[in-house]
């Protein structure tokens, strides 16, 4: 099982760096589109 499960999914710190890129990269997501937001209202503004 356990050899099943580590060939079929990542290492287990290939997986913490891959979380951790998707957090940072969703925050710089979320911050992004709160610009454009921010950018967009200030214009017709």
């Amino acid at each position: 099982m356990k050899r099943r499960i580590s060939a079929g999914v990542f290492p287990s710190p290939v997986s913490r760096i891959t979380s951790r890129v998707m957090s940072v990269q969703s925050v710089q997501v979320a911050a992004w589109l709160v610009y454009v937001t921010a950018a967009s209202v200030s214009a017709l503004m």
